[in-house]
């Protein structure tokens, strides 16, 4: 019925047919649980391939935990009120979920047809999404609503209610009757099954939820076993009456309903559902820690290689390649992934580079076309690889004078002008920034088309409305705009409509203009980005270089406007607009297309280099390629693999490990904007790009 719903997916012992059964069926005794599926969330036991999952006519391969939007999470506490009828939520409860903990309240009223209940992770506060709202990053999914259906998996008493009309609730059952409900572990739970010493060790208190509710969990539960046959098949689990874990060999019957299953341990390692294998440390009999991690798994599409075409250096100037900076998605596993580079050098000594966390690329040690190549040991007969081009040039060819034009959003406002024309002046250039809105940002005030907000949807005229404010258009005439006034959009002729339909667009301050194309209403105004008109009108002087450092705003604000397809239809629109339209002005103009940069080495910044911007850089790289056809002078300019992810990012200034301890903890304070040290970073690339473009 609903895709979206809990299920149990099951096989019978004897037939081996495979049954699904639904959260409040239990599955009876002649059926093995193969694991859950919840919101297209599995979890089973074990770390091997997941399954497809296909929903809502969408497939959805390998580990689905990992899909955009499909966090859940779970009221272990106190209740929400819903009232149908007046359409409001209140109370207050406590959540769990991977990534929140806590306790929150609500007091909300909404409008429209309620669609979720989530928890939005930005304020802490628990919101309700109707019609077409869309689930974005910041919010956990609490429950779903389709009709008078919600779909939770959270205890059905979890959600009263209140008034004349209510809702139907399908959520876990609350008894102890579910024999083959699994116990998940908290994150900061930690045990040790140590079988040099016969003894299961709380290493760090938690809790573990089970039936609808959670059991704290600390060093008083510690308990003693049997080690004989160490190898042999153990499940561990908790009973209720006694509150005690339980490390025996595997017996042929279900458990009671006061028995709850944590997991499984076969030959020294540890089969769970969700990700506990990271909470649970295992010690062999001879006192060795066993690696139990699910870093041996490997995902050729999720962990993908995002290689440009081509590299740029100055001669005798080396750049640093960072490993997490080239795969999709770097947090998981990438320490098992053998990269290395083949430079084609005679001397057999020098022509393999592997490449570590930080390796410094030395453009002698390199020929003018290299290969990088990759593989993992758990798919042993592949390697994957893609040829490189590499551009040298000499220092001298900056030895000379330029107009610069950057383009971009809060990265460029904030600081990027001033440290590009920085370096490329300590390299013997002499640099005049060109543009109409300077930045009162800080390291300095320079001219830049470097705005806050602003992605490439609002430059081309398509988006006109920046966080809640209404664009103006410049009539020209001046030689400075306002932030949120844009200076490019010229009156769109009869030729310019018939020629670039789809480029002109109304302006009417809304976040999602029509175009010429789509306006069945084809009188009145409509506008085009215009490069001559922006040079002429506002007395800019001719750039001699330009980058365009756009995609930030593009994926992670207006999620509740634009679809994530249609995010990357207008990046890739956007980009072939501003291209060709300066092009037409200024043919011979180079060009830098910066697609993103590394992003921090945070939950979010993982997450989003993963998803959207990893999908963003394969399409900018085959839209320049494709580009290029006509428009010589247009180059990716890959900043991502040479920015530091751990260090080029702002910290707090942290306190103290421990009251005994001088090890300062800090964290990222802001994961989307780098800091001086990811400036100089993305500078020296810029300037190793400049020289072998002029």
């Amino acid at each position: 019925m609903y895709p979206n719903g809990l299920r149990k997916i099951c096989i019978h012992k004897t037939a081996k047919l495979f049954k699904i059964f639904n959260s409040i069926e239990d599955v009876t005794s002649e059926y093995v649980l193969l694991g859950y599926l919840f919101f297209r969330k599995w979890n089973s036991i074990g770390s091997g391939k997941q399954p497809t999952i296909i929903a809502d006519s969408s497939v959805f391969n390998g580990y689905v935990s990992d899909l955009k939007y499909a966090s859940d999470a779970e009221i272990v506490g106190g209740s929400l009120v819903l009232n149908k009828a007046a359409k409001t939520i209140v109370g207050s409860c406590t959540i769990y979920s991977p990534t929140f903990r806590n306790v929150t309240v609500a007091n909300l009223s909404y409008t429209g047809n309620l669609t979720a209940i989530v928890l939005d992770m930005n304020d802490g506060l628990i919101k309700a999404l109707t019609d077409d709202d869309v689930v974005s990053p910041s919010h956990i999914v609490i429950a779903k609503v389709k009709d008078d259906f919600i779909f939770t998996s959270s205890v059905n008493g979890a959600f009263k209610q209140e008034g004349s009309q209510t809702f139907n609730i399908v959520g876990k059952v609350d008894g102890r009757h579910l024999s083959s409900e699994p116990a998940l572990m908290s994150d900061d739970l930690r045990l040790k099954i140590d079988f040099s010493a016969a003894k299961i060790e709380i290493l760090h208190s938690g809790f573990l939820f089970c039936n609808g509710g959670y059991i704290p969990i600390n060093s008083s539960n510690n308990i003693n076993f049997d080690t004989t046959n160490p190898a042999y098949v153990r499940y561990l689990s908790f009973t209720f009456n006694d509150s005690e874990f339980k490390f025996s060999q595997t017996r042929q019957i279900n458990l009671g309903n006061q028995e709850v299953l944590l997991g499984y341990v076969y030959d020294y390692k540890f089969y769970a559902f969700g990700d506990a294998k990271k909470e649970v440390t295992i010690i062999n009999s001879s006192g060795n820690v066993v690696d139990n991690s699910d870093q041996d798994t490997f995902d050729e599409l999720k962990q993908r290689a995002l290689i440009p075409n081509k590299l740029f250096f100055i001669n005798d100037r080396s750049l640093p390649l960072y490993k997490d900076s080239i795969f999709s998605n770097p947090k998981v596993g990438l320490e098992k992934v053998r990269t290395w580079i083949d430079t084609n050098n005679t001397d057999t000594l020098k022509r393999y580079i592997p490449v570590q966390q930080q390796t410094i690329l030395n453009p002698s040690d390199i020929s003018n076309n290299v290969q990088f190549v990759y593989a993992h040991s758990s798919i042993a007969n592949k390697r994957y690889w893609k040829n490189v081009g590499v551009n040298k040039a000499a220092q001298s060819k900056l030895s000379r004078s330029f107009n610069m034009l950057c383009f971009g959003d809060s990265l460029t406002q904030v600081g990027t002008p001033w440290t590009i024309k920085n370096k490329l002046e300590s390299l013997g250039a002499t640099v005049t920034p060109v543009g109409t809105f300077w930045s009162t940002e800080t390291p300095n005030e320079l001219p830049s088309e470097g705005r806050g907000w602003w992605n490439y949807r609002e430059f081309i005229g398509k988006d006109n409305n920046s966080g809640g404010t209404p664009h103006t258009r410049s009539e020209g005439g001046k030689t400075r705009t306002a932030k949120f006034e844009n200076p490019f959009l010229k009156l769109a002729t009869a030729q310019d409509k018939t020629e670039n339909p789809t480029w002109c667009f109304r302006f009417t301050g809304a976040q999602k203009e029509l175009s010429y194309a789509d306006d069945p209403n084809k009188a009145g105004n409509f506008y085009i980005f215009d490069f001559d008109w922006y040079l002429t009108q506002h007395s800019v002087a001719n750039p001699d270089f330009i980058t365009i450092g756009l995609s930030t705003n593009d994926i992670n604000l207006d999620r509740d406007v634009y679809s994530r397809a249609e995010v990357m239809q207008f990046m890739q629109l956007g980009l072939e607009i501003m291209v060709k339209q300066i092009h037409k002005v200024l043919p011979n103009v180079p060009i830098g297309i910066i697609p993103c940069p590394a992003w921090s080495a945070t939950e979010n910044g993982y997450a989003t280099f993963s998803a959207d911007t990893a999908n963003w850089v394969e399409l900018c790289i085959k839209k320049v390629a494709e580009l290029k056809a006509t428009h010589s002078n247009i180059e990716v300019v890959p900043v991502y693999l040479h920015m530091n992810r751990d260090m080029g990012y702002p910290l707090t200034g942290g306190s103290a490990l421990t009251s005994d301890s001088d090890i300062t903890v800090s964290t990222v304070s802001d994961w989307v904007h780098y800091d001086q040290i990811g400036r100089d970073q993305y500078a020296e690339v810029v300037a190793a790009w400049l020289a072998n473009s002029i």
